[in-house]
């Protein structure tokens, strides 16, 4: 017999909120300022990547690029969790083949064709992925995602996060380094309140839930907290 969920969802939260001290659990508001201090958006490897079309990129360009936090994050990130591997001098032949085709050719098209020809789609589609920074950002500046992000977890002078849109990733990806998203540009506002707005929120929650001592919830509050988790999540 299935079950809805919707159905579910007020009893379950009711469990929580009645059987959690709320003296212990954070408010589902947070300063405004909180925002910016634990939660860092960071657009500037996606920003100088969509001015490359325009001014035309030469090596230093392109080299400045990779020495961004958000390509070098990025490439740290695929380097230690892909099989295949993909280091700095695999992105530099990609991005060097992609935007100066008369100099360099692509290597290895074999390995990661995938990567390079979404590298490709951003430099013919630089208004596309502008006019995406534009949406989020505006979203951004009303939403409190530390609120979102910190919900049911005690008060903590966490850690900031730092959260990179780039592109070439192909998915998301978090180290110590941060978090790391490359989106689907094409989203539109409905999709990006739905969809990645709360995945940033979701990739925080956990990523603060690590930075607590052992034990600093009791282990029933913990057991339903994470059964409410698992069902939203199902």
């Amino acid at each position: 017999m299935k079950f809805k969920i919707d159905f579910f969802l007020p009893v379950l939260i009711s469990i929580v909120l009645t059987s959690c001290d709320m003296s212990s659990i954070r408010q589902s508001t947070a300063p405004k300022e909180a925002k910016q201090e634990y939660i860092r958006v960071d657009f500037s490897s996606l920003e100088m990547f969509i001015e490359l079309p325009k001014t035309g990129a030469d090596t230093s360009d392109l080299e400045q690029l990779l020495k961004t936090k958000g390509f070098q994050g990025m490439i740290n990130w695929q380097h230690q969790n892909w099989s295949r591997k993909l280091d700095e001098d695999a992105y530099r032949n990609m991005l060097y083949a992609t935007f100066l085709p008369e100099r360099y050719q692509l290597r290895d098209v074999e390995v990661y064709h995938d990567f390079a020809e979404r590298i490709k789609w951003g430099r013919e589609h630089p208004e596309v992925i502008e006019g995406f920074i534009q949406r989020l950002r505006s979203m951004l500046d009303q939403t409190d995602l530390f609120a979102m992000s910190s919900a049911y977890l005690p008060e903590e002078d966490f850690e900031p996060l730092n959260v990179y849109f780039i592109i070439g990733l192909n998915q998301g990806g978090a180290s110590e380094e941060g978090n790391f998203i490359d989106p689907d540009f094409e989203s539109t506002e409905d999709q990006i309140a739905e969809d990645i707005i709360p995945n940033i929120a979701h990739e925080a929650h956990h990523t603060f839930r690590g930075q607590l001592p052992e034990m600093t919830l009791e282990e029933e509050k913990l057991e339903h907290i994470n059964y409410v988790l698992f069902m939203l999540e199902s």
